[in-house]
């Protein structure tokens, strides 16, 4: 490699080397003849020349760039600029990428600021509509309040003369005193081992009415009790000197402790009620007896037609008829075990229609009462939900 000095002077000594080269190559490096048809394509240019005797003499560009002043910072120079390019290029991309999502990210937020500002529409609506009803609620509520409590006295006056109305058409369909103690007299087998496996817990009669059943266990010798709202009902019970109290069922039932009772009746009552009292009867009935206690309910038995189509609507306060599998089945979910049905009241012989066949019959004259028995379990399982008070 040849050595050259000065920054000043090796410039020049450089470019007459390269002249000279270019003028009288070496002996040994010259090109071969050519032939004598690329004669006439004329010799190589004086740039190609140099060329080639720049590149035979040893020397390289990176030798130049390194003794020519100023070339090297150049060329430095001219790579920063590219790579400054390039990464501006890559800074340019990543900017219109954030540009990108931070648009797509703009247009979700503004959708969802668009469905928040309709349910806050929604929900003004609502609250406005909803404090419509309160005030409407409240100028109801203040009027009923505000009027006379001699309206409260003259409808418990009216119903007086309907509980005594009442009281008079029992009397006149349901028979005598005697009649009914006789006709329930032939429960006191289904109940007799109840009361004598729990001796000293009374027994209770729901909607006892006169008391003739309170009055036939009193005779046996066993506490009981009977509870009714018909104050006109319970004198007969009063004036013989029967166990009876002047109350709601219901609100009776929700006083009472639990596990007190060894058996619970109600004759001819939960016909009376709609579907939701008659099961909450039958809850707070399991709720007040003792493991292995009693319940009998008895009402009229839709088998019969002539009970379900005539017989049962001339009560006015009769809800609807309670088949027997129906009961059954609101006894069994209120956590009764042992439920079976009795049926009792037969058709008498001498008003049926001879030779009709036996299905027909069967509908026609079945017996007109019926009695769902059930007890508590002994081991009684986890209490059914608890009664909420009858309104």
């Amino acid at each position: 490699m040849p050595q050259l000095y000065s920054s000043t002077v090796h410039t020049e000594q450089l470019l007459v080397e390269v002249q000279h080269r270019c003028q009288n190559p070496p002996a040994t490096q010259q090109p071969p003849a050519s032939p004598p048809a690329q004669k006439a394509q004329g010799t190589p240019s004086l740039a190609v020349r140099a060329w080639r005797a720049f590149r035979d003499s040893g020397y390289s560009w990176r030798w130049v760039a390194r003794q020519i002043p100023g070339v090297l910072p150049a060329y430095l120079l001219v790579h920063t600029v590219l790579n400054l390019r390039q990464s501006l290029a890559a800074l340019e991309h990543n900017q219109l990428g954030a540009q990108s999502a931070w648009k797509a990210q703009q247009r979700q937020l503004e959708k969802q600021i668009h469905q928040l500002r309709q349910q806050q529409e929604k929900l003004q609506r609502e609250h406005i509509h909803l404090r419509k009803r309160l005030l409407l609620a409240e100028k109801r509520a203040q009027q009923s309040l505000a009027a006379p409590q001699a309206g409260a006295h003259n409808a418990a006056a009216s119903s007086e003369p309907l509980s005594q109305w009442y009281s008079a058409f029992e009397e006149s369909q349901r028979g005598d005193v005697s009649q009914i103690a006789q006709r329930q007299a032939q429960y006191i087998p289904l109940v007799t081992p109840v009361l004598q496996a729990l001796p000293q817990a009374p027994a209770l009669d729901l909607g006892c009415g006169r008391g003739e059943w309170v009055q036939l266990l009193a005779r046996l010798g066993h506490p009981s009790l009977g509870v009714d709202s018909n104050t006109a009902m319970l004198q007969p019970a009063e004036a013989a000197d029967a166990n009876v109290h002047s109350q709601d069922i219901f609100t009776f039932l929700a006083e009472q402790p639990p596990e007190h009772y060894a058996l619970v009746t109600s004759f001819q009552v939960v016909e009376h009620l709609p579907p939701d009292q008659l099961l909450q009867l039958l809850l707070h009935a399991w709720r007040v007896l003792r493991p292995g206690g009693m319940v009998v309910l008895e009402t009229p038995n839709p088998e019969n037609l002539q009970v379900a189509a005539y017989s049962f609507w001339m009560d006015p306060t009769h809800q609807r008829p309670l088949p027997p599998p129906l009961l059954l089945n609101m006894a069994q979910h209120a956590g009764f075990v042992d439920c079976h049905i009795h049926r009792s009241s037969p058709w008498p012989a001498e008003h049926q229609a001879p030779g009709l066949p036996q299905p027909l019959a069967q509908l026609l004259y079945a017996d007109q009462d019926y009695a769902l028995i059930a007890r508590k379990p002994h081991a009684a399982p986890a209490a059914p939900a608890a009664p909420q008070p009858a309104p």
